[in-house]
């Protein structure tokens, strides 16, 4: 009985953000940050493990084309949340508990007016910006299929995601786990009876998508009632207070700028790729970013973590806990993602294997290029510490470097300047020298700011 009970509290308890062991803290929230993550980036695996081997190579280069576009979406529900969060965290370190509500009620009552209006927006275009995205004949078809049903669910998508991240930001992140692990469980099993039972091929996979999608905002809705000792059913909490509102997208609006600019980078890959080689590379391309998720899967799993510590040991100035937070976050990113990134390199065959069909002949081309784009991702690691680390301490202008450094700076210059002189080697080479470049000088940025700041205190 005892286990059970502390097995229990381990699941479902609070964990304390003033904790002065910071290696424990940032383990303790990591854990279940990390299996989230996985869970989530393992649904979109099987998701397109059952595209590739159901449908075919040509099912895998269509949700390519719209994954970018995807990607633009949610980056409206990372630009609220992540200013949510950090608003949250801050407030909760300062014991200003009435400002830490009305953040709350605003962060929902922002994504969801975003979510519904892109939602309705992006149906009304949908064959625009399958067009703009780069998909034409079979792939066009595809496109909209999948990506027409897939809109319907964006409004529970992104109100389920940021439901988890204000959860995380009050030390509940393992009910911030759940939410996201009742989705991506569900959707496995869909998948399977819509694509395998039913044979609704590529639709099928998206309308798996939107019912788990569904179902995790069901969920969400009832655990953060539930749980949270923050959030108060009243309306003057979820009327817009245009300065919090100010604040909030203020701080969210650099990460907005990072995963937008990674989406536009996405694009222009695309673009260059296609121009260079020909549509017959975007399977590859398709290929290298589910194993790219995959290595990168964990940073984002540590770098949730660490920010609701950082927000509220900034808002109770113990800096030297930020700096420690900081430090760490920087070593388990590293040696995580360089396990993970020798392990595709050295079984990337057998990874891409798993989504395709009969004998693959696209594998002989993508293996070692795939090989050659993850050569640094250890290091590139390092630059996903930076942005998450200055917008959980409110500084949002230190921030926009690490949203540009990457994919503006580095990235969208080199693959179009490698592109065209080396063809496709040249887009290939260009991921791994993005990776090297923004990893360095990140880490040497954010812990010379950091050193800077626990010197002025």
């Amino acid at each position: 009985m005892n286990i059970i009970i502390k097995c229990k509290e381990y699941l479902f308890g609070k964990i304390d953000l003033g904790d002065d062991n910071i290696s424990r803290l940032l383990i303790n929230l990591t854990i279940p940050s990390i299996l989230a993550v996985f869970v989530n980036n393992l649904y979109q695996v099987i998701d397109s493990m059952f595209v590739g081997k159901v449908i075919g190579e040509l099912a895998i280069g269509a949700v390519a084309i719209v994954t970018p576009f995807i990607g633009i979406i949610m980056t409206f529900a990372m630009l609220v949340s992540t200013g949510g969060v950090n608003v949250l965290s801050r407030s909760l370190g300062e014991k200003d508990i009435e400002r830490a509500k009305y953040c709350y009620g605003n962060s929902l009552t922002i994504i969801v007016s975003i979510s519904i209006a892109i939602s309705i927006i992006s149906l009304i275009f949908l064959e625009p910006i399958l067009g703009i995205l780069g998909a034409k004949d079979e792939l066009l078809l595809l496109g909209k299929e999948y990506f027409g049903i897939f809109l319907i669910g964006i409004p529970f998508m992104a109100t389920a995601f940021i439901f988890g991240h204000l959860l995380r930001a009050e030390g509940k992140s393992k009910e911030s786990m759940i939410i996201l692990v009742i989705g991506s469980i569900t959707n496995i099993i869909l998948d399977y009876i819509f694509m395998i039972v039913f044979k609704w091929g590529i639709q099928g996979a998206a309308l798996a998508t939107t019912i788990a999608n569904f179902l995790s905002f069901i969920y969400g809705i009832i655990k953060i009632l539930k749980v949270s000792s923050v959030l108060k059913i009243k309306w003057e909490y979820f009327k817009l207070d245009f300065k919090l509102v100010k604040e909030i997208l203020s701080i969210g609006i650099s990460s907005f700028i990072s995963q937008s600019v990674s989406n536009l980078g996405l694009l222009v890959a695309n673009k260059v790729m296609i121009n260079v080689g020909g549509i017959e590379l975007m399977p590859a391309v398709g290929l290298f970013g589910m194993i790219q998720n995959l290595v990168f899967m964990p940073v984002s799993g540590v770098t949730q973590a660490m920010q609701p510590i950082l927000g509220y040991n900034y808002g109770d100035k113990r800096i030297d806990k930020v700096l420690k937070a900081v430090k760490l976050t920087l070593k388990y990113v590293f040696f995580i993602v360089l396990f993970t990134s020798v392990m595709a390199m050295i079984f990337t065959k057998e990874i891409a294997w798993l989504f395709l069909e009969g004998d693959a002949s696209i594998l002989e081309y993508a293996v070692p290029n795939i090989r050659i784009a993850l050569i640094f991702s250890a290091i590139g690691a390092l630059q996903g510490v930076g942005g998450t680390a200055f917008r959980a301490i409110g500084m949002a202008k230190k921030s926009y470097l690490f949203s540009l450094l990457r994919m503006v700076i580095i990235f969208i210059p080199s693959i179009i300047i490698l592109g065209n002189i080396l063809g496709p080697m040249g887009c290939w080479l260009s991921y791994a020298f993005a990776d090297l470049i923004s990893g360095i000088v990140s880490r040497k940025y954010l812990i010379k700011s950091i050193n800077k700041l626990n010197l002025n205190y």
